[in-house]
């Protein structure tokens, strides 16, 4: 159950009788059964699945990491990915930042959160700003890449 995966599954997977299991299924298997890189590419591909590439970004939490930041009560903290998703967070991080379970999975990225924000989206976190300073982000968000320079006007020749 390391794995998330039934027992009666591993064992169709064993005899083969089985469907060929996903690229998910095959990286839980390898992540409980710890193996390295070497052996998660063999298993991956004793199982005909090309395994994942070198610039491939691992969107997987190991539980232990879970279980550490649910132990820093006093300490906001946000796992996340190398590409800037949400990946996990404690209690004290959705206080300052925001209810991240309010967001779709998809949405869940610092960068485009804050390049790419999406009126539809609930504001995350108001720490820091007035309520008129607030009122005025949320009204505007259409407005975050508009041009601030002069207006060109062409001189007689």
């Amino acid at each position: 159950m390391l794995a998330g995966i039934s027992v009666d599954y591993v064992v169709r997977l064993e005899q083969g009788r089985g469907p060929v299991p996903s690229a998910q299924v095959l990286g839980a298997l390898a992540r409980a059964l710890r193996l390295d890189l070497d052996g998660r590419n063999q298993l991956f591909h004793l199982a005909g699945v090309s395994p994942p590439g070198p610039g491939t970004i691992d969107m997987h939490v190991r539980p232990s990491v879970l279980r550490l930041i649910d132990r820093f009560a006093d300490l906001p903290v946000v796992v996340m990915s190398a590409k800037g998703d949400v990946l996990a967070w404690n209690a004290m991080a959705s206080a300052l930042h925001g209810d991240w379970s309010a967001l779709p999975p998809h949405r869940r990225n610092i960068n485009r959160l804050r390049f790419l924000p999406d009126p539809a989206d609930p504001p995350m976190s108001t720490v820091g700003t007035t309520d008129e300073e607030f009122e005025r982000r949320r009204n505007n968000r259409s407005g975050v890449f508009a041009p601030r320079r002069p207006a060109i006007r062409a001189t007689p020749a």
